[in-house]
This record gives structure tokens, C-alpha cells and sequence, in this order.
């Protein structure tokens, strides 16, 4: 109990956006010496503590769910799917692997629940959809980054060098957010080997990688604030969720989609066009066979991305087989084969296919 007699005098700082505070954020809060304290509290030491909320159990999932359907039909809210149920929320959480464990931070549940119901058209056909994976990912980033944009837009950004970069920033937000976070996740698994924790300390990292993601530059600090970071301790990020740092690196592979020449619009993909776009492919850069979750983000992908699926057939049937194609079009099959695709007829010659264990 705080603020009552014989307690604690004391105020309350609640926030779930901690990624917007800098590493030494306790000395902000932490109540300073004054004539009264003994020495052993002289630097107020005693007088800060600090409590990080548990992620949901899946009881408090049900509940934050049954008081969302609820206040939905409270406010006659259409945009929200007025006759789906609690159950009906439930039971897509339950049948997308990890999305239970991802929607136990509360922020992340809300953005599910609102993107759920874009996926699954009636209630009738509940039984029968699979709802992939992959889109619901798509669907909560471009949520989260429509929120963030929208917080901006409404927020007072009292620094002039970060109401600079917000100007700048504005007009293609979504993509550039998207494209730095896309980055950052192809940066830890280079350099950290997919160890999701990156530590930063300013003076020590000067000219080191994490100086571009976590640095203090005005577009930089402003794009991660906009990231689905948390901090985890003096200097330390990482993403919110594991999964959002493989399905941020997935999607380095899954849209590179640029072409040498220009296509026209009204003009049919050729399949000679699609090997164009492979030709700089970072499946040829990149060994991604270690990383299994990306890998199988990308096979989920390949079954709802059909230019996607053509891309990795192209690699396969690359008649040019030098070491870089080779790895491509390993790559490429071990992703088919995971996503179920068949690629019979497409010659295997100079291919070495990943056996799996």
C-alpha cells in the first residue's frame, strides 16, 4: 500500500513503452539525498524500487479477451468483429504456433486480436481456415507501425532535431521503419549469430554496427523508438518477441523483389524476368540454413507469395552453377520442400540439398 499512514509517501510511474527511456533512466527517478537520511540511504538508494509486470498467463489471456469482445459490442464498434466470441478469439490464438506465447505481452495481444479478425472471413468457416502465420506477422507489423505513426502525429516532440526527423520521416514511415527493422534483424544474426540481446554503450561502440540501430542520432533514436524493442537492462535491447526478430529477417529474403530492368504493369511476369530478380538475391549472400524459424517463415511465405515461390524456383533452375547459385538454389529447395512445394522437372545439377536430421 503506498501513500497511507505508517507507508510509504511515494509516487507511481506505470509504463509499458519502455524502449523509449534512455539506459540510465533509474538516476531520472531516484530520489536524491536530503539533510534527513542517514548515510546508508544518503543516495536514496532505498528509496526507488522498480517492478516489471509478468507476461500474461493464458487465464489472463481468456480474460483480456472476454473484456474485448465485451467493450467491442459495447461500443457497437463494426471494426472489430461484433459476432466473433471470446471462443472464437481463442481458439485462432491457440491454433497459430507461438501466438499464444507472443500475445502474452499484453501490447502485442490487443494488435492480434485486431488483426485476427482480417484473416479469418466468417465465423462459419472458422473449422476450416488455416490462418497463416506469416500474414498474421504482416498484418500486426502494419498495425504496430500505423499505431507508432499515429502516436507521433499526435505526440508533442519537444526536441526541434526530432521534430526534423519526424518531418523527414513521415511521409514513407511505414516502409523506412519496416526496411531499419529489417536491417537490425540481419545484423544481429550476422554479427551475433542470432543472439536476440544487443548491448550498446555509446562511448565504447562508437563506429560499431549497434551505432546504427541504437545510436543518438535524431533519425536514428526516432526509428527506435518507433521499433518493437524493449529494453532489458543498462544498455541491453532486444526485440519483443524472438519470433519478431526471425520474421523481420525473413522478410530481408522474401521482398527482394527488384528487378534489373522495368517491368511493365500490363505486361505478363515472365519467368525469364523472375531470374532477373535473382541475380543479387541474398539467399546467394547469405547462408540461412542455420536459422531454422527463418527458414520456415520463408516457406510459409512461398505458399502465399507467388512471386515469392517463382523467385526460388528460378534459383533452382539457374543453369549457371557457381558457388553463389549453388547456395541460392539449396537454399531455395530446402525452403519449397518445407512449404510443401513441388519442383519436379527443375534440373538439381550442382545442387546440394541440406539433409535433414
Amino acid at each position: 500500500m503506498l501513500n497511507q499512514k505508517g507507508k510509504w509517501r511515494a509516487k507511481m510511474i506505470v509504463s509499458c513503452r519502455s524502449q523509449h527511456v534512455k539506459p540510465e533512466y533509474r538516476d531520472w527517478f531516484q530520489p536524491q539525498k536530503d539533510r534527513y537520511q542517514d548515510a546508508v540511504s544518503s543516495a536514496g538508494l532505498d528509496l526507488f524500487q522498480e517492478a516489471v509486470l509478468a507476461p500474461f498467463s493464458r487465464t489472463q489471456i481468456r480474460s483480456y479477451v472476454e473484456q474485448y469482445v465485451t467493450k467491442a459490442a459495447g461500443r457497437h464498434d463494426t471494426s472489430i468483429a461484433p459476432d466473433w466470441t471470446a471462443d472464437d478469439y481463442m481458439h485462432n490464438l491457440a491454433g497459430i504456433r507461438d501466438l499464444m506465447d507472443l500475445a502474452r505481452n499484453p501490447f502485442i495481444l490487443f494488435l492480434a486480436l485486431g488483426a485476427l479478425p482480417s484473416m479469418v472471413t466468417t465465423k462459419k468457416c472458422l473449422e476450416d481456415i488455416r490462418v497463416s502465420r506469416v500474414e498474421l506477422y504482416d498484418n500486426f507489423t502494419k498495425s504496430m507501425l500505423r499505431c507508432e505513426l499515429k502516436r507521433l502525429r499526435n505526440s508533442n516532440l519537444s526536441d526541434a532535431a526530432d521534430r526534423e526527423a519526424f518531418d523527414i520521416l513521415e511521409d514513407d514511415f511505414v516502409p523506412t521503419v519496416l526496411n531499419h527493422l529489417k536491417a537490425l534483424s540481419t545484423a544481429i544474426f550476422k554479427y551475433q549469430d542470432g543472439v536476440p540481446v544487443i548491448c550498446y554503450v555509446a562511448h565504447s561502440d562508437k563506429g560499431k554496427w549497434q551505432e546504427k540501430f541504437l545510436g543518438a542520432d535524431p533519425m536514428t533514436r526516432l526509428l527506435r523508438m518507433s521499433s518493437p524493442l524493449i529494453s532489458v537492462g543498462k544498455h541491453k535491447y532486444r526485440f519483443l518477441h524472438r519470433s519478431l526478430l526471425e520474421y523481420f529477417c525473413s522478410r530481408t529474403f522474401s521482398d527482394s523483389k527488384y528487378l534489373e530492368t522495368d517491368v511493365n504493369d500490363d505486361q505478363p511476369l515472365t519467368f525469364a524476368k523472375v531470374q532477373q530478380s535473382v541475380v543479387d538475391h541474398p539467399l546467394r549472400q547469405q547462408n540461412i540454413l542455420d536459422r531454422p524459424f527463418v527458414v520456415q517463415f520463408l516457406s510459409e511465405r512461398a505458399r502465399v507469395d507467388t512471386f515469392f515461390k517463382q523467385q526460388l524456383l528460378a534459383m533452382i533452375e539457374n543453369r549457371n552453377m557457381d558457388a553463389e547459385s549453388s547456395q541460392a538454389a539449396a537454399q531455395a529447395a530446402e525452403i519449397l520442400t518445407m512449404a510443401g512445394i513441388r519442383f519436379n522437372g527443375f534440373s538439381l545439377s550442382g545442387v546440394r540439398i541440406q539433409r535433414r536430421s
